[in-house]
């Protein structure tokens, strides 16, 4: 093979070596990282509540146990804004009533809910509720040594009904009562809760 070729194929050679090369040391594009993965999202403990949670019944009962021990100081304690007369606004409400007022040194009435006279059958789902409230109220350990007597449920005219709770310890004993009653007046129904001392 005569020198000339054999250069052109040398230089050729060549020629590609140094291409790849150049090719092969030619910087390159960043390879595209996949996007960095986010830590898994933690979430705070909830802090733990100071003393003891009270539900919903815990609070009624509290409230109850308030009004009833304030019966024997006629309520002085729980006494609010005057009202005129014998009367204050009291203030304790317990939940599910709307106000209470104390009248003289004897009752102490919180009303709950109200429906439009034609409506009292209404209540009835409210006041069956809050004389299961009162029940397990009094049932509970705390009110030793008072001892709860339940009466009968009366029924009256038109939606109108009563139940009421006794003390049966010592003198002077307190009352619950729990009613619907109509208000002819203002034309509705309502339900009454009524704490009073029994001689």
């Amino acid at each position: 093979m005569p020198p000339a070729t054999e250069m052109r194929r040398f230089a050729t050679g060549l020629s590609l070596a140094l291409l790849l090369l150049v090719v092969a040391c030619a910087p390159r594009a960043p390879v595209e990282a996949p996007p960095p993965t986010p830590p898994p999202e933690v979430t705070a403990p909830l802090p733990e509540p100071e003393g003891v949670v009270s539900t919903r019944l815990d609070r009624f009962c509290n409230d109850m146990q308030r009004i009833v021990d304030a019966q024997a100081l006629g309520y002085v304690p729980l006494r609010g804004m005057p009202l005129g007369g014998e009367a204050w606004s009291g203030v304790v409400v317990p939940e599910g009533s709307s106000r209470c007022t104390i009248d003289g040194q004897r009752t102490y009435t919180c009303l709950g809910p109200r429906v439009p006279r034609g409506n009292g059958s209404m209540l009835e789902g409210s006041f069956a509720r809050l004389a299961a409230d009162l029940d397990a109220c009094f049932a509970r350990a705390v009110w030793f040594p008072r001892n709860w007597h339940r009466g009968d449920l009366v029924d009256f005219a038109g939606a109108e009904q009563q139940q009421v709770w006794r003390d049966l310890s010592t003198n002077p004993r307190p009352a619950v009562a729990l009613a619907i009653e109509e208000d002819v007046l203002a034309r509705i129904y309502a339900i009454r809760m009524t704490v009073r001392r029994m001689r």
